[in-house]
Formats: C-alpha cells, structure tokens, sequence
C-alpha cells in the first residue's frame, strides 16, 4: 500500500503499552486516523521498523514478540477495520470501530 508521505511513521508514532490490547487500540487509531483502507488484496503490511517499535514500546515481562501483521479500514473514510498481528506460531486478529466516540476492539 502507498502511503502518502505527509502521514506521519507508524513506528514513530507507538507509545508504550502495558498489554497487547493498549498497542491494539492504539494501532486502529492510527489506522483511522489515515484512513488507511482495504483495496483488494492491497493493504498495510507492517515493516520492520515498525515490528522493532512495537516489541521496543511493550512493557509487560510475558508478552510474544511480534514478527509482524497488517491492518487495514474496511471502507475508506469509515471507523472499521481488522488488525493482525503475527507472534511465533500464533497470529490473531481483532476488529476494531468507533463507538460514541471511543475506539472499540475485540477478537475478530
């Protein structure tokens, strides 16, 4: 996926996190935040600076390291979207949306 240059780094933009949760809410944002959508099989595939940030930002001792993931909006200038995210063997997935203004996520 091209992304314009005048969106700011994603692995810039991480911020610590206590759980896997907190990097996940704050991945949908971001994803939100610049309307970053689905075209076809064209997504938003994280690099490798951007997996380092992420595993760097994390402060809980037993978390998985992540190998990598995407996300993606389901419909441009729309609030849902799917997160994914690779660890080892395991890779899960989580919706997120807007709901009266917050920035929902579960288990997809």
């Amino acid at each position: 996926m091209n992304i314009p240059k005048t969106v700011p780094s994603l692995a810039q933009s991480i911020l610590a996190y206590n759980n896997i949760n907190e990097l996940v809410a704050q991945l949908a944002k971001y994803c939100i935040d610049h309307n970053l959508y689905r075209k076809g099989n064209d997504f938003y595939d994280f690099n490798h600076e951007e997996i380092r940030a992420m595993n760097r930002a994390c402060k809980a001792k037993d978390a998985p390291v992540l190998d990598g993931g995407y996300f993606f909006l389901w419909k441009p200038n729309e609030s849902e979207g799917l997160i994914r995210l690779y660890a080892g063997d395991c890779n899960p997935k989580w919706g997120f949306w807007i709901d009266n203004g917050e920035i929902k996520v579960d288990w997809a």
